[in-house]
C-alpha cells in the first residue's frame, strides 16, 4: 500500500485528512485512540503506523450446509483510512488461514502464535518501508487497535466461557440469569438493574417477575482491573456515522427502558445472550468509537469471497491461499502500473466517459445568466409537482 503514491497518502487520513470537531466519526476519535496516543507519544506522532483491528471467524468453505468443514481465516483492517474505506474488500488482508475439518477451538492460540510474533515486531521494532507519497523511507509500527468477532469467535480468541450463567463478559457473575427447565437454556433479564433508583419501573411487580428490583447493576471493569486479573496467568500453547456525545447517555437510557418493556410482554425464551448484549453497545461506542467499523458483517461477506477460491475440494485451505494471493499480486501490479504510459497499445476513446467527460467533439460552454434562468424555467414547466402552482 505504501509503494502505491494514492494509498500511502490514505494511510495518514486518520491525523491529516479527518474532521475532528468532538463528534464521533471514527476509531481515532475515540477515548481508547487519545489514551494510546498519550501513553506512546512516539508512535502516535507517526500518522503512518498502523493501527490495525482483527478479526477471526468460522467458515464453510464448501458452502453447503451438510458438511461440517470448519476453516478459520484471520483478519486484518486498517484503521489508518477514511471509514468509508476501511471495511473495503480491497483493505481487508488475509493473514492466516486456519485449517480445518475441525475448528480450532481453544487451540487457536497455537495457529496465532506466528502472527502474534510478527505484531510484537512491528510494535518493538517496525520496518522499514519506502513511503512513495513522501518519496522516503520510515519505521513503521503497527499495534492491535480492537478485536472484531462473533460471539462464539469471542469465547475462544479470550478464553472466557460464553455460557451458562456468567455468559457476559462485562457483567460476569453479577449477570442475572434463569435457567429455563422445559428447554433447557439460560435466558438473560433483569434489565431493570440498569435503571436509576428511581424510576418507576423498578416498584412494578405484576408487569415483571412479582418482585421489587432494589439491586443496582455492577460498573464494568477498568483496563488495569482486567490486567491485574490475567496478567500471573500462565498459559500453555494448545491446552488451556456521526455521532453526537451528548445523546448516548440518552440512547442507553432508551435501550434498559426497551429491554424492560420486553420483560413484560415476551417469553423468557427469548432473552438469550445476544439480546443482553444489546445493554452494552453504548459504551462499546463511548470506548472505540462507531460500531460499524468493528461489526461483523464486512468480514462475513469477505469469508464469502474466499468460499469462492475453493476449486479443489480435497485441498479447500490451498485453493483460498493461492486464489487471494494471484488475486493480491493481480491488484498491485494493476495499481502501480496504473499512472505509467503503456508502450504500442492506443489509448481508449471511451477513457473518462463514465466519470461524465466527453470524448468526440469536447468543447466548454459558459452560458450567461439569461440563458440560465430560461432553461431553469423550462425544466420547472415540464414537472409534475411544480403543475398546482403554474
Amino acid at each position: 500500500m505504501f509503494a502505491n503514491i494514492n494509498d500511502a497518502k490514505l494511510m495518514r487520513w486518520h491525523m491529516e485528512g479527518r474532521k475532528s470537531d468532538g463528534m464521533p466519526r471514527h476509531p481515532a476519535d475515540s477515548p481508547q485512540r487519545r489514551t494510546i496516543d498519550g501513553k506512546f507519544p512516539e508512535f502516535g506522532q507517526e500518522a503512518r503506523n498502523l493501527r490495525l483491528g482483527l478479526c477471526a471467524d468460522g467458515m464453510n468453505p464448501y458452502r453447503t450446509l451438510s458438511s461440517q468443514h470448519s476453516t478459520w481465516p484471520v483478519l486484518l483492517t486498517i484503521y489508518n483510512l477514511p471509514p468509508w474505506l476501511c471495511m473495503k474488500r480491497k483493505y481487508i488482508m488475509l493473514t492466516l488461514l486456519i485449517p480445518g475439518p475441525k475448528e480450532a477451538g481453544n487451540n487457536i492460540d497455537v495457529y496465532l502464535h506466528p502472527l502474534i510474533e510478527d505484531l510484537k515486531l512491528l510494535w518493538d521494532q517496525g520496518e522499514r518501508v519506502y513511503d512513495a507519497y513522501k518519496q522516503a523511507d520510515f519505521t513503521m509500527r503497527a499495534m492491535i487497535f480492537c478485536t472484531i468477532s462473533d460471539f462464539p469467535g469471542y469465547g475462544n480468541l479470550s478464553g472466557y466461557t460464553i455460557k451458562r450463567a456468567n455468559a457476559c463478559p462485562i457483567c460476569e457473575d453479577s449477570t442475572i440469569d434463569i435457567r429455563l427447565k422445559n428447554c433447557r437454556n439460560n435466558v438473560y433479564m433483569g434489565h431493570r438493574t440498569f435503571l436509576p433508583l428511581a424510576h418507576p419501573y423498578r416498584k412494578r411487580k405484576r408487569s415483571f417477575d412479582g418482585t421489587i428490583e432494589t439491586r443496582v447493576a455492577r460498573l464494568p471493569l477498568t483496563g488495569k482491573e482486567v490486567f491485574e486479573r490475567v496478567k500471573n496467568i500462565d498459559v500453555v500453547l494448545g491446552k488451556l456515522k456521526v455521532i453526537d456525545p451528548m445523546t448516548l447517555d440518552k440512547l442507553q437510557a432508551d435501550i434498559i427502558v426497551t429491554l424492560c418493556e420486553f420483560e413484560m410482554y415476551f417469553l423468557h425464551s427469548f432473552f438469550d445472550i445476544m439480546v443482553h448484549l444489546v445493554m452494552h453497545l453504548v459504551r462499546e461506542i463511548k470506548i472505540c468509537g462507531p460500531l460499524y467499523l468493528r461489526q461483523m458483517y464486512p468480514f462475513e461477506r469477505f469469508l464469502c469471497i474466499l468460499k469462492a477460491y475453493v476449486r479443489n475440494r480435497y485441498l479447500p485451505e490451498a485453493s483460498i491461499v493461492e486464489g487471494y494471493s494471484v488475486e493480491e499480486t493481480i491488484e498491485f501490479c494493476t495499481d502501480y502500473l496504473a499512472s505509467t504510459d503503456s508502450v504500442g497499445i492506443p489509448r481508449s476513446r471511451h477513457k473518462g466517459r463514465l466519470q461524465g467527460q466527453g470524448t468526440l467533439g469536447h468543447k466548454m460552454i459558459s452560458p450567461s445568466a439569461e440563458m440560465l434562468d430560461k432553461a431553469h424555467l423550462f425544466v420547472l414547466q415540464h414537472m409534475t409537482e411544480v403543475n398546482p402552482y403554474l
